[in-house]
């Protein structure tokens, strides 16, 4: 039996093979990459509950600074409010 180093040819042959199934390693890789982008990353999750977060507290503050019941005085079709 030849050995692999000894001759050129099967080395340059085993090079290729080696290499074509590294290619097909990446395309893999590069495939399931691309099937996952449809799931919510750790930076996708944190900034959507960051921006709740936010969201939620420009609420309670804008409850606290503008009053609830503000008195409307109506002329006519048009509705004016008085502390404006």
């Amino acid at each position: 039996m030849l050995e692999p180093y000894s001759n050129p040819y099967l080395m340059i042959k085993m090079e290729r093979i080696h290499r074509q199934e590294l290619f097909k390693e990446i395309e893999h890789d590069r495939l399931i990459r691309q099937a996952r982008v449809g799931t919510p990353r750790l930076l996708d999750r944190t900034l959507a509950s960051i921006g709740s977060f936010l969201i939620a507290a420009g609420e309670r503050l804008r409850s606290r600074h503008v009053p609830q019941h503000v008195p409307v005085v109506r002329q006519h079709t048009e509705a004016y409010c008085v502390d404006c």
